[in-house]
């Protein structure tokens, strides 16, 4: 539950700011969390002060609202300084009164970094959260596998067999609560399966996905409806090539020799569909849609 604090000018000759949480008095000086709400308000009884004044609410010199009455939720920024500006009809300065605050932030948004494609047979996959203020962190993942870690490191331990696109997020958390999450980060998993047919006991198979610049794979039309072209760069000899759905499971596979081949999937439902290529002992995988 978020606390709620009152502030309360008692104006005499000069006001002093009294703040209130849950009906306990506190000190200038007090500390909140970022995102506490804060009720200020005033009791000016001075007969000093004309009855026709103006109350102009401040933090740090900005100017956050005005009237005689103001709820406002401190940010992170708010460390420092509140103000009341008592003016009269005639926009003159009767008095003023400030009051020290002290607000921790929340987490911020983290952002992660870390292998987009990934083998789902081998050691564990590290990724690293970026945030300010967190002293700990909640990992998550949507399917796959299993996410490990409290620190700025989070460690997949991959489910056997899975293919398909995942996501991990993670939060930074302190004192004060659960940050905001980080963007989905998209991971896209493969498996090489040394008891496949086409394995024959080459390592080569377990080498992890190594996509780059150097090695594209055109699939055209994309997206299809199912019946598309495959194309390797020049100078491919020949390749192993599998196709799975979404879900990881496999729809074909062959050995091609050349560096192209035409694909038949017009039975198949739309969706996202992947394929993976096997070449030079390199493996290589390309998403591809049918509509």
């Amino acid at each position: 539950m978020i606390a709620t604090a009152t502030y309360i000018i008692n104006t005499i000759d000069i006001p002093t700011i009294v703040l209130k949480t849950a009906n306990t008095s506190h000190p200038s000086g007090a500390t909140f969390c970022e995102g506490t709400e804060v009720k200020l308000s005033h009791d000016i009884t001075s007969s000093l002060i004309p009855f026709n004044v103006s109350y102009l609410w401040k933090i740090n010199g900005q100017t956050i609202g005005s009237g005689s009455n103001l709820v406002y939720d401190l940010t992170a920024d708010d460390d420092g300084t509140i103000t009341l500006e008592v003016t009269s009809s005639m926009n003159e300065l009767i008095t003023t009164a400030s009051y020290s605050v002290t607000v921790n932030p929340l987490p911020t948004k983290p952002a992660i970094t870390g292998h987009t494609e990934v083998v789902s047979n081998v050691d564990l996959s590290e990724y690293v959260a970026t945030s300010s203020f967190a002293d700990q962190y909640l990992w998550e993942i949507s399917a796959g596998g299993q996410i490990y870690g409290q620190t700025s490191t989070g460690y997949v331990d991959w489910t056997d067999g899975f293919v398909g696109h995942t996501m991990i997020s993670v939060s930074g958390y302190n004192a004060c609560g659960l940050g905001e999450s980080s963007n989905d980060f998209l991971v896209y998993v493969d498996y090489l399966d040394p008891t496949a047919s086409d394995y024959n006991g080459d390592e080569s198979k377990n080498k992890p996905i190594v996509n780059n610049g150097d090695f594209v794979i055109n699939t055209f039309p994309n997206p299809n409806k199912g019946n598309f072209s495959l194309e390797l760069p020049e100078g491919v000899e020949s390749f192993n090539m599998e196709i799975r759905n979404n879900q990881g499971l496999l729809l074909q596979t062959m050995d091609v020799d050349g560096s192209s081949t035409k694909i038949d999937l017009g039975h198949q439902v739309p969706g996202v569909y992947h394929v993976r290529i096997l070449s030079n002992g390199d493996v290589h995988t390309k998403t591809f849609i049918i509509y």
